[in-house]
């Protein structure tokens, strides 16, 4: 006796009288004319705060305008919805799993693929594949090599077969060099693979060219044995020059001088 619960007026305790309302049959004054006023006036600065901001929709992209403006109206005629298109449901789903691995995604796709379907449809297909990644905006083609052709190709991890190698790795690799000096790992099991070099393109070192006796600098991988001398400077017996086409002091070994004679373009400081 004496307890407050909180129920509806259908509850079949209230209908048999067991629970009876506290409000019933309360008499309230009549609300003053002034007393209107303020809860209108406060509700309408509340419905239109100026800076109140909704989300418009358009294909998969979505942008948050101010509510009471002019862009807002423009907006909405130029084709902007302000429900979320199915478009944009689409890539916030794929961007959401994009990092779920590859035996994640076939799952997911199979198991979308059963509830619109009402069957199992086996392995995903390259065309559903392709509308699930449509919105991603991420490159899933990977270099693999085969062994046993000695070929380099491009495929979906969900091609790849077992007498393939994903040639670029995270960790434990070798450092292979594309012509611009930037490295990727390469997986120890692959050979270099096309446009890319077992030491940076950018490297250059300081040569003697034996046929033109002259000193200049190349890119490593230019470097031909045949033609070329490595300079290497010892800390003794060494000879100041003068280079006369860079216009620069240099160290040079003695032992070459006395074997090749003074470089065309350099001259004894």
């Amino acid at each position: 006796m004496g307890n407050k619960i909180t129920c509806s007026t259908k509850d079949p305790r209230v209908l048999s009288g067991e629970l009876i309302s506290m409000s019933s049959g309360r008499k309230y004054k009549p609300r003053s004319k002034e007393s209107k006023n303020r809860t209108s006036i406060a509700l309408k600065k509340a419905k239109h705060n100026p800076n109140k901001t909704v989300s418009l929709y358009k294909l998969d992209i979505k942008l948050e305008v101010l509510l009471y403006t002019e862009k807002y109206e423009e907006m909405l005629k130029d084709g902007w919805s302000s429900k979320c298109t199915p478009e944009y449901r689409t890539k916030i789903s794929i961007l959401a799993n994009k990092n779920m691995s590859v035996e994640s995604r076939k799952k997911a796709a199979q198991s979308i693929s059963k509830s619109k379907m009402g069957v199992s449809t086996g392995p995903i297909n390259t065309e559903r594949r392709k509308s699930l990644r449509k919105y991603d905006g991420r490159e899933y083609n990977k270099l693999y090599y085969n062994p046993i052709t000695d070929t380099f190709k491009m495929l979906d991890p969900f091609d790849v077969t077992e007498d393939y190698i994903l040639v670029f790795t995270k960790n434990n690799g070798s450092r292979k060099y594309d012509i611009s000096g930037n490295y990727k790992l390469v997986n120890k099991k692959c050979p270099t693979p096309p446009g890319y070099y077992d030491i940076p393109p950018t490297n250059t070192i300081l040569v003697l060219n034996t046929s033109m006796l002259t000193l200049s600098e190349i890119k490593e991988f230019d470097y031909d044995k045949n033609i070329h001398i490595k300079i290497s400077v010892p800390n003794g017996d060494r000879i100041k020059l003068f280079r006369t086409d860079i216009n620069k002091n240099i160290y040079y070994n003695k032992k070459l001088i006395t074997k090749y004679g003074l470089p065309n373009n350099c001259i004894y400081h």
